[in-house]
């Protein structure tokens, strides 16, 4: 096996490998997940959003036709979870991000 070195798949000429981004969930979307997500949009894949009312999220869900849409972030981590690096969501003490995979929250 061999590792091919980054300037090969174009980081030298500003591309980014999608295998380099990290593929993240929001809940609550309508809101100040917005302001979340403007911080990544950019850089990383927006893979699902969630907001309970999708009228005042609808903005948000139109600038972001292939991301999977739900209303009950339960039913978006069942079927998506597979597929979300980070999940990004509201806590009482403010706007958190989680790694699934690591214990422990990440502030925005």
């Amino acid at each position: 096996m061999q590792i091919a070195p980054n300037s090969i798949l174009g980081k030298s000429h500003g591309h980014t490998a999608p295998s380099d981004k990290l593929n993240i969930a929001v809940v609550g979307i309508g809101g100040m997940g917005i302001t979340n997500i403007q911080h990544v949009f950019e850089t990383e894949n927006i893979v699902a959003l969630c907001d309970v009312d999708w009228k005042y999220a609808k903005p948000v869900l139109d600038c972001f036709p292939r991301a999977g849409k739900y209303k009950d972030f339960r039913r978006m981590f069942d079927e998506m979870d597979r597929d979300i690096d980070y999940r990004c969501y509201r806590y009482d003490i403010g706007q958190t991000c989680v790694c699934p995979e690591t214990v422990g929250t990440f502030d925005l």
